[in-house]
């Protein structure tokens, strides 16, 4: 969940959702409303993919 007027990281508001990829991490989101499933299914450095359904 990112935290509104956080500051985020490096600044970015809104940057800071606690989603990773790997052991231990929340790597998904569905939107029951919307129908929408986001998921972090890849990482390259500190670079992420996401795959983003509806």
């Amino acid at each position: 969940m990112s935290c509104p007027l956080s500051g985020g990281c490096g600044g970015n508001e809104l940057n800071d959702a606690t989603f990773g990829f790997g052991p231990g991490s929340v790597s998904g989101f569905r939107d029951a409303e919307s129908g929408t499933t986001i998921e972090v299914t890849g990482k390259n450095g500190d670079d992420y993919t996401l795959t983003v359904r509806k």
